[in-house]
This record gives structure tokens, C-alpha cells and sequence, in this order.
């Protein structure tokens, strides 16, 4: 056999597989970019870090499963470059972690929301999270149930307040230091309404839970300059790694 043929026949396959290997790399890149994230029949919750730098997803959902101490399992799944879809198998254990944030990973700020319908991954917008204010108070006056706060001078909204470690008070007139029992500002017939018909209830009660106080940290950190994607809606800012993106298909 010619060698001159086969030096030509080998060349060709080679061609033949950059080629391949150049559109499997482009279909799969097309495939994220029109990708739908999809809920479970399952309570579900979609998450972000809201972080710059890459991380092993793999180490924050072992950090996750360590920290988190709900009554049945739950199933932590990648939905996409520093996404993940979280789907429990009791309603309470997702309240229970939607009502311990704010969570924190590596000290870096993990954003959850409820995932209900199919969306968009490019369309999916995290970028808001509950955190925890201390404030003062005169214990004269009744407890505020609410702030009308205004929203960079335009928008105006009311913020409801939650206590932590809010002792004893009337659900009558919202002072502390006495029950309704004992309240001297309430007639007979107000003293002896229902809960659910009082002005003040026992909402106002932060629920006292070791799990917003813990934080998601683990070991060194990776020094890989690999930018994540932060998930803002229409737009979804930093650069999105190819490779990471099929490692997670």
C-alpha cells in the first residue's frame, strides 16, 4: 500500500473529528442557552451564590446536607452554571429553610425562591434575600407591626416586622409587660374575642431556630478566577465557562 495514501487517509479522519467535535461543542452551548428549568410535583426551591468566583458544587451541597436538619430527605440537583433546583419531600422542611436565611456559603450570600412553573434559566431572577435588622424601641408604646418605607424616592412599599426574643405582650394593644387578660386598655367584649380577631397576633414572634444562625462554610478556598453567573432576569451577568456548562449537562 501507497504510504502517501494512508499519511492522506489519516489526515482526513482527523479533519473529520475536529469537525464532530467542533459542533458537539456548539450544539451543547446552543442547548444551555435555550435550556428550561423545570419544578418537581415536589416542593421545589431554585438557588444561587451570589459569588464571582467558581466553586465545587459538589462541596456545597455536601455542606448543604451536613447543616441542614429537616425531618425527611431532600434531593439537591444542578440545574445549570451556579444554579441548583432543591426538591424536599415535606412541605415544612422548605418553610423551615426559606424561614432560616439569610444562608452563606464560603461567607458568600446563597439566594433562594420558590420554583412553581418552568421557566427560562436566562429569565430567572435572584437577587433578593431577608436579612436580619436590630432596631430600638421604646417599650412604652405598642410594638409596630409594619413600616411604610420608601424605595429609592419612588416606589413606596410597607416592611413588615418580625421580634426575635419578643417576651410577654397583649395581642390587644401591643404594649409588653402583660397579656390581654390583664390589659386595662380593652373592654370586656375586646378581651374576649378570638385570636384571629385582635389587632395584634402571635406572628409578630420570630421563630427562635438555630439554622439562621449557622453559616455554610467550608475548607480553603479554590484560587480558580472562573466568573459564575449571577441570575438578574433578562440579563445574566459574568461570563459563562463552556466547559463548566457541559460539566454540569
Amino acid at each position: 500500500m501507497d504510504d502517501r495514501k494512508v499519511l492522506r487517509s489519516d489526515l482526513g479522519a482527523k479533519d473529520d473529528r475536529k469537525e464532530i467535535a467542533f459542533l458537539e461543542e456548539e450544539l451543547i452551548h446552543l442547548s444551555v442557552k435555550s435550556s428550561i428549568v423545570d419544578p418537581s410535583e415536589k416542593p421545589t426551591l431554585i438557588c444561587s451564590v451570589w459569588k464571582r468566583k467558581y466553586y465545587n458544587p459538589d462541596s456545597l451541597r455536601a455542606q448543604v446536607r451536613s447543616i441542614w436538619k429537616t425531618k425527611k430527605k431532600f434531593e439537591i440537583m444542578i440545574a445549570g452554571q451556579n444554579l441548583f433546583k432543591i426538591i424536599f419531600e415535606d412541605e415544612e422542611d422548605l418553610e423551615q429553610i426559606m424561614n432560616g436565611r439569610p444562608w452563606f456559603f464560603r461567607k458568600q450570600l446563597i439566594i433562594f425562591d420558590r420554583l412553581k412553573k418552568s421557566v427560562e434559566r436566562n429569565k430567572i431572577r435572584l437577587v433578593s434575600s431577608p436579612f436580619w435588622l436590630k432596631s430600638y424601641l421604646d417599650v412604652q408604646k405598642p410594638l409596630r407591626k409594619e413600616i411604610f418605607v420608601s424605595l429609592n424616592g419612588q416606589e413606596k412599599v410597607w416592611l413588615p416586622f418580625k421580634y426575635g426574643c419578643l417576651p410577654t405582650f397583649c395581642f390587644g394593644c401591643g404594649h409588653m409587660g402583660h397579656g390581654i387578660k390583664d390589659c386595662l386598655m380593652l373592654s370586656e367584649g375586646d378581651s374576649g374575642k378570638a385570636e384571629d380577631e385582635l389587632p395584634y397576633s402571635v406572628a409578630l414572634k420570630a421563630e427562635s431556630s438555630a439554622l439562621g444562625r449557622k453559616s455554610l462554610l467550608l475548607g480553603s478556598l479554590q484560587k480558580k478566577i472562573i466568573k459564575q453567573c449571577y441570575y438578574i432576569g433578562e440579563e445574566v451577568a459574568g461570563k459563562v465557562d463552556d466547559v463548566l456548562i457541559d460539566s454540569v449537562q
